[in-house]
């Protein structure tokens, strides 16, 4: 129909496959493919426009499969699209983004206090926490209350509920305030991947990444160094 109407001009023709990541079933892959070569042959003029089909899962985990003149490598840019078939890849991927923060409040706790909306987390002894100011407005979503954070080289965990703009966490000992907290990332022998949070979150891990809102500032390193800052609460 878009070659019949004088009015369009089809530059292009893509599509997605579902199930470019599932190794132990291929069937329905290749029936995609097959769907889309079928498709393309009553395209006339074809030989001029952008074709393309392969995602991520596509690129790297069928790299024999002929796809056209062009891929999408997505969620690859952030590493290895599933840590489960890292075996398979062509080639080695490294996890490009990490996730840090401070903490900006340390107190004690008594036994009996609560912490979080609604109380929902409540002391039973004498004990440390901090407050970090990184909440569900900056994409730390309720569903991300099951994962820990890196303190110090350790996992602490979340507790009580994920306010707006901050989030508490229980702690081993006092720590000052200002010390770093990783959400995604590396402490000296303890790593948190983003697979993990998905996982503990029920969610894909592009959910994870693309939850991160604009309001948390972007800082780009190459070889180490940093070559640019973004902050689009200072600079709109």
């Amino acid at each position: 129909m878009v070659s019949l109407n004088p009015n369009l001009n089809c530059t292009g023709v893509f599509t997605h496959f579902a199930t470019s990541e599932d190794m132990q079933n291929k069937s329905y892959f290749h029936q995609q493919l097959a769907s889309f070569h079928t498709f393309l042959n009553v395209i006339p003029n074809r030989t001029n426009k952008i074709i393309h089909c392969a995602n991520s899962g596509a690129t790297l985990y069928h790299p024999e499969k002929p796809f056209f003149n062009m891929v999408r490598l997505g969620k690859a840019l952030m590493g290895p699209p599933n840590e489960g078939l890292k075996h398979l890849l062509p080639m080695q991927l490294q996890n490009t983004l990490s996730l840090h923060s401070i903490l900006d409040l340390v107190k004690q706790l008594n036994p009996g206090d609560k912490v979080g909306y609604v109380g929902e987390y409540t002391a039973t002894q004498h004990q440390w926490i901090g407050t970090i100011p990184m909440g569900y407005a900056d994409g730390w979503h309720q569903q991300f209350k099951a994962t820990s954070v890196l303190v110090d080289g350790e996992r602490v965990p979340i507790i009580g509920r994920i306010s707006m703009d901050q989030l508490m966490v229980a702690l081993p000992r006092k720590y000052p305030t200002g010390t770093r907290v990783t959400f995604i990332g590396q402490q000296d022998n303890e790593i948190i991947l983003a697979d993990e949070i998905a996982q503990k979150a029920s969610q894909p891990r592009s959910e994870v990444f693309t939850s991160l809102s604009s309001r948390l500032p972007r800082i780009y390193r190459q070889d180490g160094s940093i070559v640019s800052i973004k902050n689009t609460m200072l600079n709109p």
